[in-house]
């Protein structure tokens, strides 16, 4: 029995310490089992969010498949134009088989002509030779003709007149406003503005200076309102008005052997036409500016003159039976000069047209009557003469004009020009030639050389 007690006491002993074991073991088991808890949670935490990834990746499997199946169809398409593609290179590697026979025939002939080649360049070259030729002759001619027109620029610039394509009877007269020099350094004024000409023998009163001077005023007061120039052209009209004589003229007050006395002395307080023509062209711009009426009636008596012979006192002659209005009333005969000529028949057209007058427009028109008759005598195939003095005095000499004058013979003629329809023209054009060193050239070649 003791001996079963001490079996079971060691059984027991032995069960215990099994217990022990068991209970150790339980307890390591149940520290596993918290840590496989532990790593169970973090699994799932793991699961979760590799669920979460596949997730996305079944999207973008989706995503895939779906440009899988775009790009498919695609490259259905590309396949369909590839074919083409295809087809056409075929067609282009053909047409590559037509153009290589083609060169190949293009070769062929041009091996053919190789014979042929050697000669055209035998002939290019002989050709060459004669354009060389010609090119020489040609640019020597271009020297001539760059020396000719350099002659014909020097000889325009040298000789270029003043010429008007219009003329205002109220408006800018000629190239007035722009005078300056000349004339005017010899002239000085007196205490009302008046003109003082400083001759050899003294300072004169020259009353076609003074409408030369009120010309001047008025036209650059209408080109620029400028109220200075209006005043001076005022001191002259007043002059104008107050000093017109009871036959209508503007007296010189001293006596004056024109062209060295030839045709005798024109005394104190003698007129000319030239004088009364400026005097009637100042006169009419004046009324047309002011409407003073006493312009207007100094203008319209200027003409009275006109009527009145040189032997009488007054500035009308005859040239073999053709009315003339004398610049210089010359006693003994007839002077007959161009330039002042002209300036009276300006004169006589411009109070015509401003005041309606027929007596101007009538002494106008016969004046321009006797010109086309006797312009040709002025005329001198080189040049032109200041004034008929050869003619009254027989055996002496054409006055040739010089340059300023024979100037002033072309403006004046185109003034007339722009009022008679160009009949003067062809004898303007004739006169800038001789300007310019081109004499008239004779049909019966007596002046060529």
């Amino acid at each position: 029995m003791q001996s079963e007690i001490e079996a079971l006491t060691n059984s027991l002993e032995k069960s215990n310490s099994s217990i022990e074991n068991l209970s150790l073991e339980i307890e390591n088991l149940m520290n596993s089992l918290v840590q496989s808890n532990a790593s169970i949670l973090n699994l799932s935490s793991e699961l979760d969010t590799r669920m979460s990834l596949l997730s996305s990746l079944n999207d973008s499997i989706i995503d895939y498949e779906i440009q899988t199946a775009g790009l498919t169809a695609s490259l259905l398409m590309s396949n369909e134009n590839v074919s083409e593609l295809q087809s056409s290179l075929i067609i282009r590697q053909q047409e590559l088989i037509n153009l290589s026979t083609e060169l190949y025939d293009v070769r062929q002939d041009l091996f053919d002509s190789l014979d042929s080649v050697e000669e055209a360049n035998t002939k290019i070259q002989n050709l060459e030779r004669l354009i060389a030729g010609k090119n020489e002759t040609i640019h020597r001619h271009l020297e001539r003709i760059l020396t000719l027109e350099q002659q014909i620029a020097s000889e325009s610039t040298a000789f270029a007149p003043l010429l008007f394509e219009s003329h205002n009877p109220v408006g800018v007269y000629m190239n007035h406003m722009n005078w300056n020099g000349g004339l005017w350094d010899r002239v000085t004024f007196n205490e009302t503005g008046i003109p003082i000409v400083m001759y050899s023998n003294g300072p004169k009163h020259v009353p076609t200076t003074a409408f030369h001077w009120g010309l001047v005023c008025i036209s650059k007061y209408i080109a620029s309102n400028n109220i200075t120039h209006f005043e001076a052209a005022l001191e002259i009209a007043h002059w104008a008005v107050q000093n017109q004589s009871n036959e209508g003229g503007w007296e010189w007050s001293f006596s004056h052997d024109f062209h060295g006395g030839v045709l005798g002395t024109m005394d104190q307080g003698w007129y000319g036409a030239m004088t009364q023509g400026l005097g009637m062209s100042f006169l009419s711009r004046m009324y047309e500016q002011t409407g003073n009426a006493s312009y207007k009636q100094a203008a319209l008596n200027a003409v009275g003159l006109f009527n009145v012979s040189v032997e009488d006192g007054g500035v009308y002659r005859e040239y073999h039976g053709l009315p003339w209005y004398e610049e210089y009333p010359t006693p003994n005969a007839g002077s007959f000069v161009l330039n002042g000529y002209i300036y009276s028949l300006i004169g006589l057209y411009d109070a015509w047209v401003t005041f309606n007058s027929s007596i101007h427009a009538e002494l106008y028109q016969d004046g321009i009557d006797s010109l086309h008759a006797m312009i040709g005598i002025f005329d001198l195939g080189c040049s032109t003469s200041y004034d008929l003095v050869h003619h009254s005095v027989p055996g002496t000499p054409p006055n040739i004009a010089r340059d300023g004058y024979h100037r002033t013979h072309i403006s004046l003629l185109s003034v007339l020009n722009s009022l008679e329809n160009d009949d003067f023209q062809s004898i303007e054009d004739r006169w800038i030639g001789y300007g310019r060193g081109q004499c008239y050239a004779s049909p019966n070649g007596a002046n060529s050389s």
